[in-house]
């Protein structure tokens, strides 16, 4: 099988010839073991994405040294393995609610980028080929990198424009506002899935909005019902339209939430974050037909324990997982990793190169 009949199988509920691996390698001296030397830093990594992994999220970085940019009166920063936008003075967080109704007031294109973005989609999948690229749907108009970095409903946008206590006084202020926000965000994200071409060169989309911390949900329960389950649904229903699939990315304690997102109609969920108290056994046991993908604890087995450690339990993450699970790190391949841990978890999964 190629990695994407690997990724697709498992999403189809179809047995893989073997497990599919799907992280984020944010590994110089592990990207180097794996590609070697040759070739630039950009070159390196996504020669080791191919050779070791099925699948990525879009927008991969390289680890390369990217200089300052500026975008709409935003400065953009590539540090690394990281990126972010600073916003112009006064920013969201010094005058929210004017931002808020500027945004909803600014007359958006939600198409404007689309055709650059599958383009940009399609040479991330060549350059790393076999492997795929998971798309996301998100528009960048509303702030540098949104598309790259949060989903398509709005919620992590709103986070990362006013910060979580901001937004927290403007639901208490506006709600009216935040709710136009959150609804001209999915029109966004559903006028682009509906502009999409009819074949990609994946068919898993990645949907991320964080919604715990490691203590359990971010949100009240009602306002999570009122304002992002029934926005997620629509989001799911048209992406599966398609007759494609969605990966739902959140970090944190999901337990209690777990059952409305998979009522709305998830296919996958990621990252199954092992220190926040999740775990592929329970999970599988809990839902049987959903795709997990992840679960590789990367906070202390990867982090801290042996190889033969690492080893042991990832043979043991598989058997449990069954033919609906895509091995990956809880969070992704980082450079507090050993390098040794970083190669026994891809030996156990039959990816030592």
């Amino acid at each position: 099988m190629t990695p994407r009949e690997r990724i697709e199988a498992v999403f189809a509920g179809r047995r893989p010839d073997r497990v599919p691996v799907a992280d984020t390698l944010h590994h110089a001296g592990l990207i180097e073991a794996v590609a070697g030397r040759e070739g630039t830093v950009a070159e390196r990594a996504w020669r080791a994405v191919a050779k070791v992994l099925d699948a990525t999220p879009e927008g991969i970085l390289t680890g390369e040294a990217r200089p300052t940019r500026a975008w709409n009166g935003w400065t953009l920063h590539c540090d690394k393995w990281s990126r972010w936008a600073e916003p112009p003075s006064p920013g969201p967080r010094e005058d929210p609610v004017g931002w808020l109704r500027g945004l909803l007031e600014h007359d958006f294109d939600p198409l404007a980028d689309l055709a650059e973005h599958v383009g940009e989609l399609t040479q991330e999948c060549e350059r790393v080929a076999p492997a795929i690229v998971w798309t996301s749907i998100a528009a960048p108009d509303f702030y540098p990198c949104s598309r790259l970095t949060h989903g398509p409903i709005g919620l992590g946008a709103a986070v990362t424009l006013f910060g979580l206590e901001g937004l927290t006084y403007l639901l208490a202020d506006e709600p009216g506002l935040v709710s136009e926000f959150f609804e001209l965000y999915t029109d966004t994200a559903l006028a682009r899935v509906a502009a999409l071409p009819k074949e990609l060169p994946t068919r898993v989309f990645f949907v991320g909005e964080d919604l715990a911390h490691r203590g359990g949900p971010l949100y009240a329960p009602d306002f999570l019902a009122r304002e992002f389950f029934p926005r997620l649904a629509r989001i799911v229903t048209a992406i599966h339209a398609r007759g494609d699939f969605v990966l739902y990315h959140s970090d944190g304690a999901l337990e209690a939430l777990l059952p409305q997102l998979v009522e709305a109609g998830i296919d996958g969920l990621h990252p199954i974050e092992v220190d926040a108290g999740l775990t592929v056994p329970a999970l599988r046991s809990a839902f049987p037909r959903l795709v997990l993908v992840g679960g590789i604890d990367c906070i202390r087995l990867l982090s801290r324990g042996t190889p033969e450690e690492v080893g042991e339990a990832v043979r043991r993450l598989v058997e449990v997982g069954g033919e609906r699970y895509i091995a990956g790190a809880s969070g992704e391949l980082h450079e507090a990793i050993p390098v040794e841990n970083g190669l026994a978890m891809l030996a156990a999964l039959g990816r030592d190169g």
